[in-house]
């Protein structure tokens, strides 16, 4: 496994601890996970939809929208960031 490898995980899982700690200091955690979920995943969607004016190409499958309700906009940057990357 490469460092680059190692460095979007471990990326990727502080991004998804920090997350999940600012929605259970909020006072509606369960609203904030929801919203912070589209967010990612309305972004996905825009970023596709706009992919021919700015080059940037994510597919949209079962994994891509995973990450992007998951991570929200930490993993959708981060898919950004492999695609310039390793070109995947």
């Amino acid at each position: 496994m490469s460092i680059f490898n190692v460095f979007f995980i471990i990326g990727g899982f502080i991004a998804f601890v920090a997350i999940l700690i600012t929605a259970f200091k909020t006072v509606k955690p369960l609203k904030t996970l929801v919203i912070s979920s589209l967010a990612g995943v309305i972004s996905l969607v825009a970023i596709s939809l706009a992919s021919n004016l700015t080059g940037i190409e994510l597919a949209l499958n079962v994994w891509s929208v995973s990450v992007a309700a998951i991570f929200s906009l930490p993993g959708v940057i981060m898919m950004i960031a492999v695609n310039m990357i390793w070109g995947i």
